[in-house]
């Protein structure tokens, strides 16, 4: 900001404010950087805001285990020398904080329980979206681009052509990228603003020959050929998966989902490790060789594009018996993933014994309800938790999406040592108020596992660091709420230099500015919401 200049009168008299404020909220954010790294979080800053005579900066906190849960680039994205964030949970967080800084630039900040200026869920989400769909454009180098391509895309899949649901694929790169092959291009590029006659050019596009798009015009249909290095995160795809509905991938990772014009994050896909504990825990006569053998299968499970269940039992094989009425039973045959996909091409489950040996395909699962069945998930996630929750023996089902996700029934939880959650018992009740967060934090998170006179140790352990002076500020004033997200209010005094009148409400766009923090003292304490 120091090097800008604005023709604006009104805007150059603001820019000392701008820069302080922007000095203030980089301060706060560098001086929580040693709380985050010993308590797992990444803090999310909003631009502070002066009132009375604080300046107030809102401050999202989530752990870092979430954040790696959802896949995100890897490699920095810049615009105009400037970062821009990559993953679309911290585009959202920072759309959260820039409300939240919004709301402190209201009359009476803070003032009731709600405030009608705010934003609401569906409008911080959609906002983080429109913004996050910047990314592509800016990762794959594309020079100009000018339309909300999140609005656009939602447009385009909510048209059908001749009846149809928008199936097909679109790949954003820009026009210069060497690996880029087309089979046919057109002699005239086709705008995305045109959204019908993208509509019809789509049915031509299939997984393996895409609508080839830079950020505002196709161009043809082709395909990158083997010179392609994936890992330079340059190409990004677009995948529309019927009525009002699309994802963006790159490197067939899926970063944002759209689902009837509401964003969205992919469930985290299913753990090796987790599942590989479950499966010998129920399956206590089983080995490694056959937990790897059906993780293969789990593996394959993911990438179809249809669903499928599959069902392995201890009694698989009097179980194809009994229920040879509802589905195909077959001579015993060891499931492969060829084989997969030719049988989960049909209704009904394919049912497996633990080594892999397959009896039955296209079987009707029985079971009575129960409650872990849902009316948020279909028939096949239903009739997986009715079979297996039903069941004596040892049962385990596996439920594939048509969206690349799985389902694992039950999915017990990890199994803790004794000895770690001692240690972190007594960690807790050796610490004070500057240094409690990260046991805190840790113990909350596995609460399951503790015992009644652990829980009462960890409470006193709490009721004591509560009571203690506080002798510097503080980021606990009761006991932490740990949901995802904990959003606090960092607090730095205002200096006795000469302020300009209040700015204006903040704008809703535009990207972090890159100035020197000022020094200033900081605090912290709840942020209502």
């Amino acid at each position: 900001l120091q090097s800008v200049f604005y023709t604006d009168a009104q805007t150059t008299q603001d820019k000392p404010e701008m820069i302080r404020r922007d000095s203030v909220s980089r301060a706060i954010l560098k001086s929580l950087q040693s709380f985050d790294d010993a308590s797992d979080v990444i803090s999310v800053c909003g631009t502070a805001y002066p009132i009375g005579e604080f300046y107030v900066c809102p401050v999202i906190q989530l752990p870092k285990a979430t954040l790696e849960d959802y896949p995100g680039l890897k490699k920095d994205v810049t615009f105009q020398d400037q970062s821009v964030e990559s993953h679309f949970l911290m585009r959202t967080l920072k759309e959260i904080a820039k409300t939240a800084t919004f709301a402190l630039a209201q009359p009476d900040p803070g003032r009731g329980l709600s405030n009608q200026s705010m934003k609401s869920p569906e409008e911080i989400l959609s906002a983080a979206a429109s913004s996050f769909m910047h990314v592509p454009g800016l990762a794959a180098g594309v020079q100009t681009f000018h339309y909300d391509l999140f609005e656009r895309f939602n447009a385009i899949s909510a048209l059908n052509y001749e009846g149809k649901e928008g199936n097909g694929h679109l790949l954003l790169v820009a026009l210069g990228n060497s690996s880029l092959t087309y089979d046919l291009k057109l002699e005239q590029p086709v705008s995305f603003s045109d959204e019908r006659w993208v509509r019809k050019l789509l049915q031509m596009a299939s997984s393996d020959m895409w609508l080839i798009a830079d950020c505002e015009r196709i161009y043809g249909l082709g395909r990158l050929d083997s010179s392609h290095n994936a890992q330079d995160e340059n190409t990004f795809e677009i995948v529309f998966r019927g009525h009002y509905k699309w994802d963006l991938l790159c490197n067939q990772q899926i970063l944002l989902q759209s689902r009837f014009g509401r964003p969205t994050l992919p469930k985290p896909f299913l753990q090796k490790e987790q599942f590989f504990e479950n499966y010998l825990r129920i399956f206590s006569s089983s080995n490694e060789a056959n937990a790897a053998h059906i993780w293969k299968l789990v593996i394959e499970a993911a990438g179809l594009n249809h669903g499928c269940v599959i069902v392995i039992a201890d009694d698989a094989e009097t179980e194809a018996i009994r229920l040879s009425n509802q589905g195909s039973r077959i001579e015993p045959a060891s499931m492969n993933e060829s084989l997969l996909r030719r049988v989960s091409s049909i209704d009904g489950a394919i049912l497996l014994d633990p080594q892999g040996t397959c009896h039955a395909v296209g079987v009707i699962l029985d079971g009575l309800a129960n409650r872990n069945c849902t009316p948020a998930r279909g028939a096949r996630f239903n009739s997986a938790v009715r079979y297996v929750g039903g069941a004596s023996n040892g049962r385990l089902a596996i439920v594939g999406s048509d969206d690349h996700t799985v389902d694992m029934i039950p999915q017990w939880r990890q199994r803790i040592e004794r000895s770690k959650l001692e240690k972190m018992i007594q960690t807790l009740e050796e610490s004070t108020r500057s240094n409690c967060h990260g046991p805190q934090m840790w113990l909350e998170e596995h609460s399951f596992y503790l015992n009644q006179d652990q829980c009462d140790r960890v409470n006193s352990a709490l009721d004591r660091i509560m009571n203690e002076k506080d002798t510097a500020p503080s980021m606990m004033s009761s006991p932490i709420n740990f949901a995802l997200i904990q959003i606090w209010i960092a607090v730095t005094s205002l200096t006795t230099t000469r302020r300009v009148p209040p700015l204006p409400p903040p704008q809703q766009t535009g990207y972090p500015r890159n100035t020197r923090p000022q020094r200033g003292r900081t605090g912290a304490s709840h942020f209502p919401h």
